[in-house]
C-alpha cells in the first residue's frame, strides 16, 4: 500500500514514487526505453516461500532439488516479508514466488 500525506491523492503519490525511483537510477539506465521510473517502479525482492511442485507442468525445468528443500514456516516467512517491507520503504514491490500447492 501506498503511503499517502494528508491530501493527496492516488495519483500524487504514485507519481512522486515514480520520480524518486527515476531519480535512484544511475545516469546511464536513464534511457528513453527505461521503464521503472516512468512506467513501473521495479521489483526489490523475489521471495520463495513454498519450494514444492507437482511437475505435472510441462514447461518445468527444475530437478528433484527444490522438493527437497524444507518450506519456510510461517513465522520465518512473515520475519522476511517484514524486513523487505521495512528496506523496501512505501509502495515496495516484492514478488511472491515458488512452487504450488499439491
Amino acid at each position: 500500500m501506498m503511503a499517502m500525506r494528508s491530501g493527496e491523492s492516488y495519483a500524487q503519490a504514485r507519481r512522486q514514487m515514480l520520480n524518486d525511483s527515476w531519480n535512484g537510477l544511475p545516469a546511464n539506465l536513464r534511457t528513453e526505453n527505461q521503464l521503472i521510473g516512468r512506467q513501473e517502479l521495479g521489483c526489490g525482492a523475489m521471495v520463495g516461500i513454498l519450494p514444492r511442485w507437482d511437475f505435472s507442468c510441462t514447461a518445468c525445468y527444475l530437478g528433484t532439488g527444490p522438493n527437497r528443500t524444507k518450506p519456510a514456516s510461517m513465522g520465518e516467512a512473515k520475519r522476511q516479508l517484514f524486513a523487505l517491507r521495512d528496506y523496501l520503504g512505501p509502495g515496495g514491490i516484492l514478488q511472491l514466488t515458488d512452487g504450488e500447492v499439491t
